[in-house]
C-alpha cells in the first residue's frame, strides 16, 4: 500500500488509532477509529483539510462531536500527497480539534414539516 509508512507513523503517535481506509486524490481521505473507539473522517482537498470524529454508525458532517480545519500555503493541492505529507496535516489537525459546538453554525438546518 502506498500509504504504509504514513499509517504505520500515525499509529506510533496517536496509540489506539486505527486506520481503516486511506488515499485517493482530489480529495485525499482517510477513515478509521480514534484511541477512544468514535469514528473519524479525514479530507483533503485544494489546499484545505478537514477532520472529523463522531459516534459509530453516525454521519460524519451532521453528527460530528469534534471538528478541525486547516489549510495550507505548501502546495499540497497538486492533489499527490505522499505519507509525509499525510503524517504533517494529520497530526495538525489531531491536535488541534476542538468539540464540534463551537462549529454548530455549519450544520444543515434541520427540516421542519
Amino acid at each position: 500500500m502506498y500509504y504504509d509508512r504514513a499509517v504505520a507513523e500515525l499509529h506510533r503517535r496517536i496509540p489506539g488509532l486505527q486506520i481503516r481506509s486511506i488515499g485517493g486524490a482530489c480529495p485525499f481521505q482517510a477513515q478509521g477509529r480514534t484511541p477512544d473507539n468514535n469514528e473519524f473522517y479525514f479530507r483533503f482537498r485544494h489546499d484545505e483539510a478537514t477532520l472529523y470524529v463522531y459516534p459509530v454508525g453516525a454521519d460524519y458532517f451532521e453528527e460530528a462531536i469534534e471538528y478541525s480545519k486547516g489549510t495550507t500555503n505548501s502546495g499540497y493541492d497538486r492533489g499527490d500527497l505522499d505519507s509525509d505529507d499525510v503524517i504533517e496535516l494529520f497530526e495538525k489537525l489531531w491536535k488541534k480539534r476542538r468539540p464540534m459546538e463551537e462549529f454548530e453554525h455549519m450544520r444543515k438546518p434541520e427540516q421542519t414539516s
